[in-house]
């Protein structure tokens, strides 16, 4: 959803359509930081995706609580100044009940929405090698993002489409970094940790993951190959997408974020504190899909890797294959429609 924010404290913010247990709000007409907060945690528990801090506490003036149809916030200047526009991004899970999941060699506290591919899931680590953690997804978790809470550090990403061994940061621009063990035993249940990273496994400390797999007419991980040409790839995801993030994997690039509340001519960036830029065309929302439609490397370079997590345009869409079959049985009347 996008809003207009009035300085109030508190301010009600409707029309999300569910109550987000993820919530990632971002500044449009200025720069201010991608704020990010979730139900596990508790409303008033603050990371930053531009930045490496620790996870901050808000007392009062940020997330003030997570509603049947949105959220309550403060005035934090982030999140409602007066006269400010801002975009939130808005994932549901469970409603904030967590369970207790033994499922990885550590416990961990896990809350998922199976039928979505969501979990968020927060676990201490030990700092030993090829720990695993349980994230409740019910299948392997095609793309993870992981920020240490209690003590600053970089998010380190897993995307499918880099493959095991492979890694990205969400605060960097970096390319695609390589290191031997990492990622490589993700499966329905647990993905595995190794040692000596401690941007995800430094023992004693606390961190939270957010893991996704894709779900038939919802979402879609995956990637594409640059031509360079404002005619660029069409990539199809069996629906029309409402938001997607991009990164170039093989090379250096910017976290680009598009979704069509703002347009296809605006874009944000993940790492970055940077206002809505307003530029030519990106893409087109195809109805089965979207097509690139901007030679900029960063999104379209000639012979580059791009990743890309794309989620559905109509919240109702069912993200399960339950409804994608049916058999009807007849009996003809010989005429020229059939009631």
């Amino acid at each position: 959803i996008t809003y207009t924010g009035d300085g109030a404290n508190p301010r009600s913010i409707t029309g999300v359509g569910f109550q987000p247990d993820l919530l990632w709000i971002k500044k449009r007409n200025s720069a201010d930081d991608n704020v990010w907060f979730d139900s596990t945690r508790g409303p008033q528990k603050e990371l930053i995706s531009n930045s490496t801090a620790a996870e901050a506490t808000k007392a009062g003036d940020a997330i003030i609580s997570f509603d049947s149809d949105g959220f309550t916030t403060g005035n934090n200047g982030a999140i409602n100044a007066n006269g400010d526009t801002y975009v939130a991004w808005c994932w549901k899970a469970n409603g904030g009940t967590t369970s207790s999941n033994t499922d990885g060699s550590i416990t961990s506290t896990v809350q998922a929405n199976t039928t979505a591919g969501f979990s968020v899931v927060k676990y201490t680590a030990d700092g030993t090698n090829n720990t695993t953690i349980g994230h409740g997804l019910g299948a392997a978790p095609e793309f993870i993002l992981i920020k240490k809470l209690t003590a600053t550090g970089d998010w380190i990403t897993h995307h499918t489409s880099v493959g095991t061994g492979n890694f990205l940061y969400l605060n960097r621009t970096d390319a695609q970094l390589t290191q031997a063990g990492i990622w490589s035993n993700i499966n329905s249940t647990t993905f595995n940790l190794i040692s000596g990273y401690n941007d995800y496994n430094q023992s004693g400390q606390d961190y939270i993951a957010y893991c996704f797999a894709s779900k038939a007419q919802y979402s879609k991980i995956g990637s594409y190959t640059g031509n360079g040409s404002t005619n660029g790839p069409i990539i199809n995801t069996g629906f029309e997408p409402a938001w997607i993030m991009f990164k170039r994997s093989n090379n250096s690039g910017e976290w680009w974020l598009v979704d069509n509340k703002r347009g296809t001519t605006q874009v944000l960036q993940a790492q970055s504190s940077a206002a809505d830029t307003n530029t030519t065309s990106v893409l087109t929302f195809l109805s089965n899909g979207f097509q690139i439609t901007r030679a900029d490397a960063n999104i379209n370079g000639n012979g580059d890797t791009f990743i890309y997590i794309v989620f559905a345009s109509d919240p109702s869409a069912a993200p399960s294959l339950s409804d994608s079959f049916g058999i009807l049985s007849y009996t003809g009347n010989s005429s020229g429609s059939y009631p």
